[in-house]
């Protein structure tokens, strides 16, 4: 029933999906959707709403696609949505998306990516690093970074920082202006690796 809504509203540009109990799946097909929210949400497929401008993922997500189920997920997702330009992803969507393999950029770049926020990312984790250099690396637009980022291990910290000077090329982040970091949780000291990642992005960014 949601879907057949959705299909025949043509002039629809904006869905928000909160809290949907009995809905596992959706194929969303139409063409002047512009803005998605979902939340609650097990898999989607929005392949048919190239329009998209602005996605915000707040659950377990999988993005389907049975044609190339092993295609990176997140490449997939772009591949969905090339004119994104704002982008949330939450929970546990970062770490499917970064299933499949994680390239150090996309072959196509995010163009039009202008916002890219990320919560919560744990820097001793480091498949979900290198899922947000890779998508920091294939912004070239990007205009404002926010992540959240929880507890790191003390013991892991060190660590953290040298995987992220060494999967850091000499990428230009020429429009980035604001860079902003959150503590989630119970964080004590100095965040090593957090700051270690301002630093870097700041020293490419000679708009921030």
């Amino acid at each position: 029933m949601v879907e057949t809504i959705i299909s025949t509203s043509p002039l629809l540009e904006r869905l928000k999906l909160d809290d949907c109990d009995g809905i596992d799946h959706l194929n969303i097909h139409t063409h002047n959707l512009k803005y998605l929210y979902v939340n609650v949400l097990e898999s989607i497929c929005f392949k048919q709403s190239p329009n998209l401008t602005e996605i915000t993922i707040r659950s377990d997500l999988m993005l389907e696609d049975s044609e190339n189920s092993k295609m990176s997920n997140l490449i997939q997702l772009f591949d969905a949505a090339p004119k994104i330009e704002k982008l949330f992803l939450e929970v546990n969507s970062l770490k499917f998306l970064a299933a499949g393999g994680v390239p150090d950029r996309l072959s196509t770049p995010a163009n039009q990516l202008k916002i890219l926020m990320l919560s919560p990312i744990n820097f001793s984790d480091f498949d979900l690093l290198s899922l947000t250099l890779c998508l920091i690396r294939s912004s070239p637009n990007l205009q404002k970074l926010e992540i959240g980022a929880s507890a790191c291990k003390k013991a892991v910290a060190d660590l953290a920082i040298i995987f992220l000077d060494s999967h850091w090329a000499e990428y230009s982040l020429e429009q980035l202006r604001i860079v902003k970091i959150n503590l989630i949780g119970n964080i004590t000291g100095r965040s090593r690796p957090e700051l270690e990642l301002i630093k870097i992005l700041l020293a490419r960014s000679p708009s921030a």
